[in-house]
């Protein structure tokens, strides 16, 4: 297992929005440590973040990709996702960002 600190960052969400996206994460992933709320050019920025042990078998690329198609399905509509994963044990750093194309690949093949 590689341990990690995840911090996901979603814009811009309706204030209904940041609930169905965090309801989600704590679905598909767990309950954020951490969680802020903060308003953005009237919309509003979810940021969760939580430790988390990953499967040598997945890659943060996938658990990124995986948390966003999720979040997407569940908002019905495009947000922009970025996961931050930082190794714990490690000098492991990606941040990804899961733009409109990403979307679109996602909702397709559901």
């Amino acid at each position: 297992m590689k341990s990690y600190r995840i911090t996901i960052t979603l814009a811009p969400l309706s204030e209904l929005e940041c609930h169905r996206a965090l309801d989600a994460i704590n679905q598909y992933w767990r309950r954020p440590e951490l969680l802020s709320q903060k308003p953005w050019q009237g919309a509003f920025i979810l940021t969760a973040s939580a430790e988390m042990e990953m499967s040598v078998l997945e890659t943060e690329r996938l658990f990124g990709k995986r948390l966003a198609s999720a979040i997407w399905r569940r908002l019905g509509r495009y947000v922009k996702v970025t996961v931050d994963c930082v190794g714990i044990e490690s000098d492991t750093n990606s941040v990804l960002v899961f733009d409109e194309t990403n979307y679109r690949e996602a909702m397709s093949i559901r």
